[in-house]
């Protein structure tokens, strides 16, 4: 297996510009991706959806990277 890819857990599926999540007996498209999934799931959801598989890669965030995260979090929780 290829270092660094986590085949339980990095993968979503885009379909158009939403995202597919599968839920109780229905699939649902939103904005945002909900959460991540196994590549397994995701392929299964891609084949019903005829959306793409996309894969995240972990990615540490720097020290100012997180402060700038943490003003704009606290910009959209004061409006």
């Amino acid at each position: 297996m290829s270092e660094g890819i986590n085949v339980n857990g990095n993968f979503a599926v885009m379909v158009g510009k939403m995202w597919a999540s599968d839920g109780y007996n229905e699939i649902n498209l939103h904005q945002n991706p909900k959460s991540l999934m196994s590549f397994k799931d995701a392929y299964d959801l891609s084949e019903k959806t005829g959306g793409k598989i996309v894969m995240f890669k972990p990615t540490e965030l720097t020290d100012d990277q997180l402060a700038d995260l943490k003003l704009a979090a606290a910009g959209q929780n004061e409006g």
